[in-house]
């Protein structure tokens, strides 16, 4: 009998070891890069958007700042397309030439141990109608020339280019039909997934077959994400970061940005703060009800692991 208790209590522990994958790791040497990516399309014929700017900045400042109250260093580069202008040289304008060599820029500088964050507020393409149409959740990218208006990012191309550097990829989309870029945990009868990655996890603002909504200058799902974390809007009540910008040649400058975390939010960090916490808090929003109700439900990686954002081990 006490052996068979002894069997029982290692299966487990292994158990338990695997379903939290990732939620204790033993590397102390973590460092966190960080993407953030916002569009409004002035520039362009595509429908504005007028809360994607104010998105990027604040997940910016909020990740720069834990990282920094987590005792973590933390790398950020800012890439926005904002108002009128198209700056076809400056490297970290949003087309997704430059992204995907952005990508491949920072994944010279990680370790298997890293952790990187890829956020996009922008345009998705995709129809609730047609969820399984090969271009859904499609990201809308700054147009690359005069003769175009945007440029089309697919899910594939994504995937395929954060898989080719080192480290944990956390992708976190604010855009309409984002659901598409969320590959199932392959079923043992299925052998296979396609896309799917065991080191990439997704946040999305919604499912395959949803739009993202925005109101008052934020993207409703940011604004929840950042609620949770505790982060505060303010009119005015500033934040200064440190983040990579610039025109023709990227350097890191000081930025400010509206918005701040309370005193106390910093002083009483959890010991960790994971994607599946952050995922559970968000709501589903009911955005519309005529002529049929609208819903934006957020739609998360599957699997084994809880991959963490911060933690006071690292």
């Amino acid at each position: 009998m006490r052996k068979i208790a002894s069997i029982l209590l290692i299966i487990l522990i292994l158990t338990f070891s695997i379903s939290c994958e990732l939620f204790n790791p033993t590397q102390p040497d973590v460092n966190i890069y960080g993407l953030f990516v916002g569009l409004d399309y002035i520039n362009s014929d595509v429908n504005n958007l007028n809360g994607t700017i104010n998105d990027t900045r604040e997940m910016a400042a909020a990740f720069y700042t834990l990282a920094n109250a987590y005792g973590i260093d933390f790398e950020g580069y800012l890439a926005l397309q904002e108002g009128s202008d198209t700056p076809y040289d400056d490297l970290l304008y949003p087309s997704k030439e430059n992204i995907l060599a952005l990508i491949e820029e920072i994944g010279t500088h990680m370790k298997s141990n890293d952790l990187f964050i890829f956020y996009y507020a922008g345009h998705g393409l995709g129809s609730r109608y047609l969820p399984t149409h090969p271009s859904n959740g499609f990201l809308v990218t700054a147009k690359e020339n005069d003769s175009e208006d945007y440029s089309q990012f697919s899910t594939t191309e994504l995937s395929d280019a954060l898989s080719a550097i080192n480290g944990t990829k956390i992708i976190i989309l604010d855009s309409c039909f984002s659901g598409a870029h969320v590959s199932p945990y392959p079923k043992e009868e299925t052998i296979i997934s396609p896309r799917y990655e065991a080191n990439q996890f997704y946040l999305t603002a919604s499912m395959e077959n949803q739009e993202s909504w925005e109101s008052d200058g934020h993207g409703y799902f940011t604004l929840n994400f950042l609620e949770y974390l505790g982060w505060q809007q303010s009119a005015t009540e500033q934040t200064h970061i440190e983040m990579y910008s610039g025109n023709s040649i990227i350097v890191k400058e000081e930025i400010d940005v509206y918005g701040k975390f309370p005193s106390g939010v910093l002083s009483s960090l959890p010991h960790y703060i994971s994607l599946t916490d952050i995922a559970s808090s968000l709501p589903t929003l009911r955005v519309s009800t005529r002529p049929v109700p609208i819903y934006q439900e957020k739609k998360i990686t599957s699997g084994p692991t809880n991959v963490l954002l911060f933690n006071k081990d690292w």
